[in-house]
């Protein structure tokens, strides 16, 4: 059974769309489980987990028999612009992210659990040409990046069956996604002005629900410690797509993709700006380029290019509802 937490978010949706396709017993929890309280989050687990039933949780009265073997927490506070101009934002950014980590970490230890936590390229400072390391020097620029750091640290120190997996700018077929807000924004606009300096690679959310996917199934069906036939070992991965692109040049090809594909109906220029900031001066949390030759080597994956589920998901994209 799998525990996936923050099921109504972007990547979590993708998620749990792969594991119903694939047959996989799931479920999920939102912001109705503060995953900051960690009452709260004993309690929700005691009701669907036989271990968490013996620590002597009422909640489960002794007839739960299912067992947790996976937990995905995708809770996270991801608005930067709040956390960075509000106090009391920043309070729930840094519960949410930090000791909401930490209580999720914790837990799942408890239980005899593993653990998929997910993070940001937020974590790193982006001045780094090069694309970063998994061992690469945290420095955020964000309060957002700096919980998310935080609950990274933590994670690693209080569970050692782990998998910490750093993702960069993402998008997914839900009205929340950049991409498709952007989209929406060339149908109704006769110019959108896109960033020319964040050089990024924006990830489809699907892709890294199908690498998620891979890591439980190759953990669970593992037959040895070492070997062709082991788990991946725990840790932390870098996971982006293959290749760079600014975020005023991707616009550029959604924009075009999209006239290909009839979903952008309207004239909207796509000009370039010199930079990206917030409101009041907020500088944007990308976070730089990954290094992911680990995690490719680790699950033997081919990581596709940018472009390449660009075109994947304008494709999905003309097809769903939200043209």
């Amino acid at each position: 059974m799998i525990w996936l937490i923050g099921d109504k978010g972007m990547l979590a949706g993708e998620i749990a769309s792969l594991l119903t396709a694939n047959k996989i017993d799931f479920f999920g929890s939102d912001m109705e489980i503060d995953i900051g309280n960690i009452d709260m989050l004993k309690t929700f687990a005691a009701s669907h987990d036989r271990n968490a039933c013996l620590t002597g949780a009422t909640a489960c009265k002794g007839k739960v028999t299912e067992k947790i073997s996976w937990v995905i927490n995708c809770g996270a506070y991801t608005d930067a612009q709040k956390a960075e101009t509000s106090e009391d934002e920043e309070i729930i950014c840094n519960r949410t992210n930090s000791t909401g980590a930490l209580n999720v970490a914790r837990l799942t230890r408890q239980i005899g659990a593993k653990l998929i936590h997910i993070s940001t390229s937020a974590v790193f400072d982006g001045k780094n040409p090069e694309p970063y390391d998994e061992d690469a020097v945290k420095n955020p620029l964000s309060k957002y990046g700096a919980s998310k750091a935080q609950g990274d640290f933590l994670v690693e120190k209080e569970i050692t069956r782990y998998y910490i997996i750093r993702l960069p700018l993402l998008y997914a077929n839900k009205n929340s996604s950049f991409l498709t807000k952007m989209i929406k924004a060339m149908n109704s606009k006769s110019e959108i002005k896109v960033p020319q300096d964040v050089i990024c690679a924006p990830t489809y959310a699907q892709d890294v629900a199908k690498l998620i996917l891979k890591i439980i199934e190759t953990s669970d069906k593992a037959q040895s410690l070492f070997g062709k036939k082991s788990a991946i070992p725990y840790g932390v991965y870098n996971y982006s797509a293959s290749g760079s692109v600014s975020l005023s040049d991707f616009a550029q090809k959604v924009y075009k993709l999209g006239r290909q594909h009839g979903i952008i109906k309207n004239e909207c220029s796509v000009l370039s700006s010199p930079q990206l900031l917030l409101e009041n001066n907020v500088k944007f949390p990308a976070g730089g380029l990954l290094n992911t030759e680990k995690i490719s080597s680790a699950v033997k994956i081919k990581i596709p290019h940018w472009e390449e589920s660009l075109e994947k998901f304008i494709k999905h994209y003309s097809q769903s509802s939200l043209k």
